[in-house]
């Protein structure tokens, strides 16, 4: 007869196992290898849906076998079979996890989960003057599982962590505006000795004096039309979704972003309204400048590539030297398309968001999102990795003050 050790065992192995594979759904990627959707009869969009569907049933089992070892190594009481644990048992089972399986729920290791807490949980908003909250700790979680997963699903977090979808609402505007509240601690443009640290960096490692960070825009794609002016957010790719702009460092953290413009408003307009071209004479020191793309006009401030008209019309011995400008220039400004991917890869719902009726609210959990980003590379957080029974589980993938939401009571 196996021990509870054994049995205990044996359930945690199955558990990571069925995370691996929800992981894998997913993904960006088709499906798990050898699986592909060319020949199959289901549109892209079909077949999406589906395999979000089957990692969600993956992960409820897996929260169904950790329940299982929390009962095996506790006092051997057990309720009913696929019965949802109440939140406080659903936390008791995830901070005992291993850190895989603690990073698959919440999208950060369990320190950064604790360095997290630390910094919001002094926020006012988490004082009640009647009924007492429940801790940061679970309003925390709430948020993290919430806008980790594909779609934002506020009725599948509720679920999960058996509470009421109201109360889902609730952790989640709360703990998106104290994260809010200290962006300009965590998101701000470089000052001079920054500036120079980060000139420094890229020049010794691409040759291009006084750079200070790249730009871009990114589109966050919807996965519904807006209630409100719903036809302004269909973007270049017939996709609803909203364009915010950022500029990152070389430590792929964003150091400006501006965020309310619905998918058809082009990079360009936005870079012109932006935070920081309004103020690009007081932020630009001793000749500093961004990299961007050729989709942006050249300026003093900003140094983009070479174009195809340019090159066109170049004489024909200058442009071997344009086109090498160009790939070098490139592997460096692909340093703000690794910026996104991190923040998309960690925080999923980014990658097919269902907008908040309110869509101010959208952008608020956008930015809250993108102060997290930002505090975990300040505590060394490692990239979310793409999962895979088949995978090294350990290999990475690759993949302000400025233009933010405010709350009424924020102005």
């Amino acid at each position: 007869m196996r021990t509870h050790a054994e049995l205990a065992a044996a359930g945690a192995e199955t558990a990571e196992e069925l995370l691996l594979w929800a992981e894998l759904f997913q993904s960006d990627d088709s499906g798990p290898t050898g699986m592909q959707t060319g020949n199959s009869d289901l549109g892209h969009d079909d077949f999406d849906s589906q395999a979000i569907l089957l990692a969600e049933l993956l992960e409820l089992e897996a929260v169904n076998w950790l329940e299982f070892v929390q009962d095996v190594l506790g006092d051997g009481k057990r309720g009913r079979y696929n019965q949802f644990p109440k939140d406080v048992d659903f936390f008791t089972i995830a901070l005992r996890a291993p850190d895989r399986w603690f990073r698959h729920l919440f999208r950060v290791g369990r320190d950064t989960f604790d360095k997290l807490i630390d910094r919001i949980s002094n926020d006012p908003v988490f004082v009640s003057t009647k009924k007492p909250q429940r801790p940061v700790k679970y309003q925390l979680a709430c948020f993290l599982i919430r806008y980790g997963q594909a779609g934002s699903d506020s009725l599948d977090t509720a679920q999960k962590l058996a509470i009421g979808h109201g109360t889902v609402f609730l952790y989640c505007t709360r703990v998106s505006k104290a994260l809010r509240r200290i962006k300009s601690q965590v998101i701000k443009f470089p000052d001079e000795a920054r500036q120079q640290e980060i000139s420094d960096y890229i020049e010794s490692v691409s040759g291009f004096p006084g750079c200070i960070g790249i730009g871009d825009g990114c589109v966050i794609p919807f996965s519904e039309k807006p209630s409100v002016q719903g036809e302004t957010y269909m973007t270049r790719k017939k996709r609803f979704g909203s364009n915010f702009q950022g500029t990152t460092d070389h430590e792929d953290s964003f150091t400006s972003y501006d965020i309310g413009f619905a998918g058809s408003i082009p990079d360009v307009t936005i870079w012109k309204r932006s935070y920081v071209w309004q103020n690009r004479h007081q932020l630009f020191l001793n000749g500093s400048y961004l990299l961007m793309d050729k989709g942006y006009p050249s300026s003093p401030w900003v140094v983009r590539p070479f174009d195809e008209t340019e090159l066109s019309r170049a004489p024909a011995e200058d442009v071997p030297r344009m086109r090498r400008f160009n790939k070098r220039l490139s592997s460096v400004r692909i340093g703000v398309e690794h910026a996104f991917g991190r923040l998309k890869r960690r925080f999923r719902s980014l990658q097919n968001f269902t907008p908040h009726r309110d869509i101010r609210e959208t952008y608020k959990a956008i930015e809250a999102m993108l102060v997290l980003h930002n505090l975990c590379i300040e505590y060394r957080d490692k990239p979310v990795t793409r999962l895979s029974p088949l995978i090294n589980d350990d290999a990475e993938d690759t993949g302000m003050e400025p233009g933010g939401a405010e709350d009424e009571d924020d102005r």
